[in-house]
């Protein structure tokens, strides 16, 4: 052995023995951490409850514009109570691919998103037989802080419990704000 190798200071080991040990009752701890947490319910803050939809159906336009909110909210309920036909049939297939309780952590990222309403600019209606209505316009608002504008047209019918959405057909996503 050199005269340099015995002056080094030895390298101080933990046995490996110790070393697993050690690994282990970690990996023990953060699983036990982990199934203690299964099945609880994460807490929701008042704050963080998604803003309800409020219901207006007196008109096609205001039934339209509700129609939006509830379906950008992810407010099944509303959107069916308010739907007929193809728009009911879109519901009920977004609400089937959505899942019956989705996640809470991508519900709540999801409202958060999605909590300013939409706003229904018409450009054009036009009368149908029946007593049906078409509105043609851009639904405005902000996703994610930045101006949102994408096209829709509906087909409105009247019925004895209000306006309802026949069928919607959304368009372009707008540069910018519409108007």
């Amino acid at each position: 052995m050199s005269a340099e190798a015995e002056k080094a200071p030895k390298e101080k080991r933990l046995p490996t023995p110790l070393v697993l040990a050690l690994v282990s009752a970690m990996l023990c701890a953060g699983l036990v951490g982990m199934l203690w947490n299964v099945g609880s319910e994460p807490e929701i803050q008042v704050d963080e409850l998604p803003t309800p939809v409020d219901v207006d159906d007196r008109t096609p336009e205001a039934a339209a514009e509700t129609f939006l909110d509830a379906w950008r909210k992810r407010d099944h309920a509303v959107a069916e109570t308010l739907a007929i036909g193809d728009a009911l049939d879109q519901v009920r297939s977004r609400r089937d691919r959505d899942g019956v309780g989705a996640d809470p952590q991508l519900e709540k990222i999801w409202n958060e998103m999605a909590a300013n309403r939409l706003e229904f600019a018409v450009d054009t209606a036009e009368n149908l037989e029946g007593g049906d209505m078409r509105l043609i316009g851009v639904a405005e608002g902000t996703f994610l802080s930045q101006p949102y504008a994408r096209e829709v047209a509906f087909e409105m019918h009247e019925t004895p419990d209000g306006w309802r959405v026949q069928s919607i057909v959304f368009g372009e996503v707008l540069e910018g704000a519409h108007r």
